[in-house]
């Protein structure tokens, strides 16, 4: 994203911040912004040139959790996975 005074951005959190103060049109995916849309702080933009990014899209979005080859998986990590993958049911 390259907002209105032509900061680049590659900070999820960051450029988050900036659609929030009016500063440009960012591309985040739904789970991103969720809340702010729900709560009427953003509003969703040219949403037929996007894929899995709106609640309506039925478009199919990957999700990774990278994390490194280990013989034994920690419990966190573990938690989080199954944590997520109840939750993307749950969409």
């Amino acid at each position: 994203m390259v907002n209105q005074a032509g900061l680049p951005g590659n900070d999820g959190a960051l450029v988050r911040q900036w659609a929030l103060q009016s500063m440009g049109i960012v591309l985040k995916s739904y789970w991103d912004v969720c809340n702010d849309m729900n709560a009427g702080r953003l509003v969703p933009v040219l949403e037929d040139y996007t894929a899995g990014l709106s609640e309506q899209d039925d478009a199919t979005v990957g999700l990774q959790i990278v994390y490194p080859q280990r013989r034994y998986l920690p419990r966190q990590v573990q938690a989080f996975s199954d944590y997520l993958t109840a939750f993307r049911r749950q969409q």
